[in-house]
Order: structure tokens, then sequence, then C-alpha cells
């Protein structure tokens, strides 16, 4: 018998070193808590501030 772990990494976003509202246009998707993905880590910001990082990546 084989048992499958599944592990999410979350990882709280760094908010603080962008200049909102404005995000740059880099697409380097993040997958948030909340099983959204967003292009980077500055949109997850932008979009909610108590959504975690799940995932670098695509959801």
């Amino acid at each position: 018998e084989v048992l499958y772990y599944i592990t999410w990494f979350v990882q709280q976003p760094d908010c603080s070193q962008y200049n909102m509202p404005m995000c740059t246009r880099n697409y380097e998707p993040v997958c948030g808590s909340d099983g959204i993905s967003y292009a980077n880590e500055c949109m997850l910001c932008f979009e909610n501030i108590n959504v975690h990082i799940r995932s670098k990546g695509e959801c």
C-alpha cells in the first residue's frame, strides 16, 4: 500500500516591497491560498492582502 501526502507551501508575501497600486507586467505566476493564480506576487498583494502564496507557478 502506498500513501500519498500533499504538502502545501504557504508563504506570507512581502507586500511592502511594491509601490501600490502599481505592479509590473512581469509574468511570474504564484498560486494564492484562495486557489487563484496571480500573474506575480505584486498582483496577489494588490488583489487581496489576506491571501498567502501557496506555491510558485500557476495553481
